[in-house]
């Protein structure tokens, strides 16, 4: 992990119920990262990022858990990672609100992609 500031470990963006948290750690050279916010945090998906060195793409894999929707905001966030970084990035993502309105649900996406941001000014 490029980033040396002990402020990019763990980050969270939000309150109460629509607090999302991520956790980011390494392993070796490949970046672990934890997402998960709401009353229930869990494993919903599961996104596997490696960077194409011939092309310069990214090579994705995602495993979504059923009835689960997290791909939607974790995938970006990994892709984006990999390709700051070069390195192989897995990305566990869950989110849970009991009975979540639209409203709501739109709230916690926009939490999670701040919280994004927050993630990618650490690489």
């Amino acid at each position: 992990m490029s980033c040396e500031d002990s402020r990019c470990n763990c980050l969270s963006f939000g309150k109460g119920k629509f607090e999302i948290s991520a956790c980011i750690d390494s392993l070796g050279s490949d970046i672990i990262i934890l997402i998960g916010g709401g009353q229930k945090p869990h494993a919903g998906c599961v996104v596997i990022c490696e960077p194409d060195k011939a092309s310069g793409e990214v090579t994705t894999s995602v495993h979504t858990f059923a009835t689960h929707r997290e791909e939607q905001v974790a995938r970006p966030i990994a892709e984006e990672v990999c390709r700051r970084t070069g390195s192989k990035v897995v990305c566990v993502c869950g989110i849970h609100v009991e009975k979540a309105s639209k409203k709501d649900i739109e709230l916690l996406v926009r939490n999670t992609h701040e919280l994004g941001r927050m993630i990618l000014k650490c690489f």
